[in-house]
């Protein structure tokens, strides 16, 4: 009988602080680490709104890509097809679509099973938009990829999970 992901125990990985920009040779795509920002205990206040979580979560995620080396080039840019929570450049040149999820508890699922196949069929439609319409579109990069951080606000310190090439 196969459990559910949210019934597995949880797991903290990290690895030893690499130069910025720097990653371990062995490092897989799925991989949680612990938030070392200096605004991540406001992510585990108990008194956000869902709305203000998520505001947070997103300039948590964007602020922890920055200090990997990876330049923000957009935020909240909105789309009849929805809202694109974070364009970067990853230290590869790489032009990465960041769906941002954040999450208080597992209740209703793991912040990364919020992205529906109905939602990244729309953030593939609002990216196409973005690289067709928007000046910062044009910015040069290597190839495009989409990627999901979860973050996992339920414990005393918040748990980042990128999950690179997610969709």
């Amino acid at each position: 009988m196969c459990q559910h992901p949210r019934n597995q125990p949880r797991t903290r990985l990290s690895h030893a602080r690499l130069p910025q920009g720097q990653q371990p040779h062995d490092q897989q795509p799925r991989i949680q680490q612990r938030s070392d920002s200096p605004d991540a205990t406001t992510l585990t206040d108990a008194s956000l709104t869902s709305r203000e979580l998520g505001r947070l979560g997103e300039e948590h995620a964007a602020a922890w890509l920055e200090n990997r080396g990876w330049s923000v080039v957009d935020r909240n840019w909105r789309t009849r097809f929805g809202e694109l929570d974070v364009i970067a450049l990853d230290p590869d040149s790489r032009l990465v679509f960041i769906e941002v999820k954040t999450r208080r508890s597992t209740l209703q699922g793991v912040p990364a099973e919020a992205v529906t196949p109905a939602k990244r069929l729309h953030l593939r439609r609002a990216a196409a938009q973005w690289l067709t319409s928007s000046p910062r579109g044009r910015i040069r990069h290597r190839e495009v990829r989409f990627d999901v951080i979860a973050i996992d606000a339920s414990g005393p310190s918040p748990v980042v999970r990128h999950i690179e090439g997610a969709f």
